[in-house]
């Protein structure tokens, strides 16, 4: 079945996500959100926090965005503010930039024309009541040009299976997401309580058994697309990264194939270390030497009486830099403690 444009830029790891706020009026047992962003009035670009129109907008650029997804919390319960990144975002970028929200709110014809009308190509419902209650504002965003969905984690439970047909049975829309239910820090408590239970601390068992039941039966009345939770990690992030990374890697720097930046790194007392190092290129940031990984190993041990220490760092081309993994180099340890005895 043909996926959505939200779903085809994820794929390609070309949407920015954009999350308004960490406020919702709802109480999902299911809810993944960590406790930094949960219940909290916050604005996140990516993983960047978002206090000025500049974070947002250098985030989009720095992974090379063609579009946005507007996520919470509720993102409806601060439309204004909803409303203002829009047109921000597609006054900056131009119409093609593609901006799809996601909501659990039943709207009426204001809010679907104030949504419409600020340049939203498309939304996606997560249904929490009945269904039939969306219709007329399915309808009113249908009409003025916007494309329409339901999105629904796989809870492996009756009352999900019947709400997920009573959806497909009488909402009029363009397409049905469904996503592996995924196991969170914040919601593996209730998950256990209501018995669900995981084989690999990720993923719900029964979750992918249940999308096929749901697909292989209604695929012809509605396109459907299944979302794991191996294709978000393992493919839509991976792009994501790798996206962003060719984007902002520096000249001493190198790209993984999982779209990490690794360079080199001395720490400590590094004033002699650039004469040592001078005619190589390196930057020196927040009082550490960077410089290129493999040229970092060859000079090392130049400097193995020197306190400093020299490491490999792997990290993510996010706003954070979040390191997933430093090696030490074994032969700078060696050598500085024989020259030290």
């Amino acid at each position: 079945m043909r996926s959505a444009e939200g779903c085809r830029l994820c794929a390609k790891g070309a949407k920015m996500v954009l999350f308004v706020t960490g406020l919702c009026n709802r109480c999902c047992f299911y809810c993944p959100l960590s406790e930094k962003r949960s219940k909290k009035d916050v604005v996140y670009a990516n993983e960047r926090p978002a206090y000025s129109d500049k974070d947002v907008l250098d985030e989009s650029v720095k992974m090379r965005a063609l579009g946005a997804s507007i996520t919470g919390g509720e993102p409806l319960l601060v439309l204004d503010r909803t409303i203002y990144y829009i047109q921000l975002l597609k006054r900056e970028f131009g119409k093609k930039y593609h901006i799809h929200l996601y909501t659990t709110q039943v709207i009426d014809k204001k809010v679907a024309d104030e949504l419409s009308s600020s340049g939203l190509d498309e939304i996606r419902f997560h249904i929490l009541d009945k269904p039939i209650r969306y219709r007329d504002g399915i309808s009113y965003l249908k009409n003025a040009g916007v494309c329409v969905g339901v999105e629904m984690p796989l809870v492996p439970l009756p009352f999900m299976e019947n709400r997920i047909i009573e959806i497909i049975k009488c909402l009029d829309i363009d397409f049905l997401n469904l996503n592996e239910l995924e196991f969170s820090e914040t919601n593996y408590i209730n998950m256990k309580k209501m018995q669900i239970e995981t084989e690999n601390g990720i993923s719900a068992k029964k979750s992918t058994e249940f999308a096929n039941k749901i697909i292989d039966k209604y695929k012809r009345r509605i396109p459907i697309n299944f979302c794991t939770a191996a294709f978000k990690d393992g493919i839509q992030l991976r792009r994501r990264l790798i996206r962003t990374a060719k984007n902002i890697v520096k000249s001493y720097e190198s790209i993984t194939e999982d779209g990490t930046i690794v360079r080199g790194v001395i720490e400590g007392d590094i004033k002699d270390i650039k004469d040592i190092i001078g005619g190589l290129p390196f930057e020196e940031v927040d009082g550490k030497i960077y410089m290129n990984a493999y040229l970092l190993r060859r000079v090392a041990s130049l400097f193995a009486d020197k306190n400093v220490i020299a490491y490999i760092s792997e990290v993510y081309p996010t706003w954070d830099a979040l390191e997933v993994e430093r090696e030490y180099i074994k032969d700078y340890f060696e050598d500085s403690h024989q020259s030290k005895n």
